[in-house]
């Protein structure tokens, strides 16, 4: 499967996701910038939620990205708000606990929404 097809399927760990995304990216040895390493990926969830927190959050790093994509699951089914776009589900695996140890990526983006 090559890069543009490469898509989460339903029930996937979307950081199982990330990593298989990136080494495909690596394998292509083509030198993207840290930033188009994580619009690549964002890009192939096609997820709004994941795409403005990446945004809100302005990760520039695909490590920080996948330290946020940890302990959450794809999820294919869609739901449909008044005006009929189709949103995929994104849910946090409640049986994982995250590093929120004081050095951990989770530290500092948790700190980042608080400001």
């Amino acid at each position: 499967m090559n890069l543009v097809d490469h898509k989460p399927i339903e029930g996937c760990s979307l950081y199982d996701f990330y990593l298989e995304h990136i080494s495909k990216i690596n394998e292509m040895k083509l030198g993207f910038s840290d930033v188009d390493e994580v619009c690549l990926i964002v890009g192939a969830i096609t997820d709004t939620n994941i795409t403005a927190a990446v945004e809100a959050l302005n990760m520039t790093d695909p490590h920080t990205l996948g330290a946020f994509l940890k302990n959450k699951i794809y999820f294919a089914q869609r739901e449909t708000d008044n005006s009929g776009i189709h949103y995929p589900q994104i849910l946090v695996n409640p049986g994982i606990k995250p590093n929120v140890s004081k050095n951990s990526t989770y530290q500092t983006i948790s700190h980042r929404i608080q400001l």
